[in-house]
């Protein structure tokens, strides 16, 4: 079986060598698998399938008034920037909601720029911020349609276990338990092939289901707005925004890729957790399994190692063994 090392080198030294498993499937099952097929947390990129689930519990009329900019920004682990926080609002108004209706906690912007010019205008962030609070205010605003309990985080919330019965229909079965996601919610725990598979789904759907509220839909609408549903210098967004595939990051070094016109999708995740070397594992593992979509040219800052200073001093290389 192929492995994948990516390497943190800082001149000539090896600083890191961090180990990737990886999941190709397509839509029915695996197609191919690098390293081990480990049992791991889905995180942020079970957004699409939470958001699936929260549309189909809003009323006809509601689902009718959203755009695809609303969707992106539903799926999104979006970076807190004034584009990200003037949606959220918006949407969060046209849904009947209002910040105090989210529960998934504040934190800062995570894009540095957003973060300073905040501090810098003596404002402090808040539940809007947070990467999250686009997916809250669907689960808040499916809550209120169906009369469902306003807290929704508990994982017998009848919304939080419909979104597991639903997520259970996606994989085939696969989900083995939850523990508590960053934002509150139940975050899934679930092998990578499963991810794979079910992010398979999602790519099929962008390509059969023209559906406007269905998870095709939410995979047209993350395709069509990137920086929405990441930000301006996310990784995920610029590579869905350069290649024509849908591209979502989770934490601990986790990103799912759905390639619609092949009807594929990849799950990948750094085995130490490190969110610095996925994008390189994600160029090692699409130039293998899809060059065609891998982008003519990547900013260094996704494959390079620089000092605090601006100096470029290392690289992040992949080290394949076959």
């Amino acid at each position: 079986m192929s492995r994948l090392t990516i390497e943190q080198r800082r001149g000539f030294a090896i600083e890191g060598e961090h180990g990737v498993d990886a999941c190709l499937s397509d839509g029915h099952g695996l197609v191919a698998q690098v390293g081990e097929d480990r049992l791991t947390t889905f995180r942020s990129a079970a957004k699409p399938f939470q958001l699936e689930t929260s549309l189909a519990l809003l009323s006809p009329a509601q689902r009718v008034m959203l755009g695809t900019e609303d969707l992106a920004l539903g799926a999104a682990s979006h970076h807190g920037e004034p584009t990200h926080v003037a949606h959220v609002r918006d949407l969060l108004s046209r849904l009947g909601r209002q910040p105090s209706d989210l529960f998934c906690g504040v934190h800062p912007p995570s894009d540095p720029a957003s973060a300073r010019a905040l501090y810098a205008r003596g404002e402090e962030p808040t539940v809007l911020h947070n990467n999250c609070s686009g997916k809250h205010a669907f689960m808040a605003a499916a809550c209120a349609t169906r009369g469902f309990a306003p807290d929704y985080r508990a994982p017998e919330h009848p919304l939080q276990r419909r979104v597991l019965d639903d997520l259970e229909a996606r994989t085939d079965g696969a989900v083995v338990g939850s523990v508590v996601d960053g934002c509150g919610v139940p975050c899934f725990v679930l092998p990578l092939s499963a991810m794979a598979l079910a992010w398979g789904r999602l790519a099929l759907a962008m390509r059969e289901d023209s559906a406007a509220d269905g998870l095709g839909a939410i995979g047209r609408a993350m395709l069509a707005h990137p920086r929405l549903m990441s930000g301006s210098h996310g990784f995920d967004g610029l590579l869905s925004e350069q290649s024509g595939v849908v591209a979502k990051v989770g934490a601990q070094g986790l990103l799912c890729v759905a390639l619609p016109t092949r009807g594929l999708a990849l799950a990948l995740r750094a085995r130490s957790g490190s969110d610095a070397v996925r994008p390189q594992a994600a160029l090692a593992l699409l130039a293998r399994f899809a060059p065609e979509v891998v982008p003519e040219v990547v900013s260094p800052e996704f494959t390079a190692v620089f000092n605090l200073v601006g100096q470029r001093v290392g690289e992040i290389v992949a080290r394949w063994e076959d």
